[in-house]
């Protein structure tokens, strides 16, 4: 089984909101033409999955079906979100917010900058302020 990744066009660190995917090192020329499952890790807001996808089809892949570990929106991200059969192994309801209506925000609680996307986060909220 052929396994290649995606990268984010901007760095690692970037929101799928704020990049493309892109295949570096030759990975595009090895799926033109060829059967494709595309699976990342989990999804929010279905965005990341749904570049991936799109990536792979525009390197010529077939893309048969889409897969995460985990669907964070069983009730909003379904298969009708990529275009193509969408299999979660588990899905986990989570309630997500805006940063203004975030409870723990208010009342101070700190974000974490090791993992995820804390930092970035803070950063952007830092611009957004000056």
């Amino acid at each position: 089984i052929l396994s290649v990744y995606a990268e984010k066009a901007k760095g690692s660190m970037a929101s799928a909101s704020e990049t493309d995917l892109v295949f570096r090192r030759g990975y595009d020329k090895l799926l033109n033409g060829k059967n494709a499952v595309v699976v990342e890790d989990l999804t929010s807001t279905g965005l990341s999955l749904k570049k991936a996808v799109h990536t792979a089809q525009s390197a010529g892949a077939n893309v048969l079906a889409a897969s995460v570990m985990v669907n964070k929106d069983p009730d909003n991200i379904t298969s009708e979100t990529f275009g193509v059969p969408f299999m979660p192994l588990a899905t986990y309801p989570v309630t997500t917010y805006q940063p203004d209506a975030c409870e723990l925000c208010k009342e101070g609680v700190e974000i974490n900058t090791k993992i995820g996307h804390g930092k970035h986060f803070l950063e952007e909220q830092a611009k957004n302020e000056s």
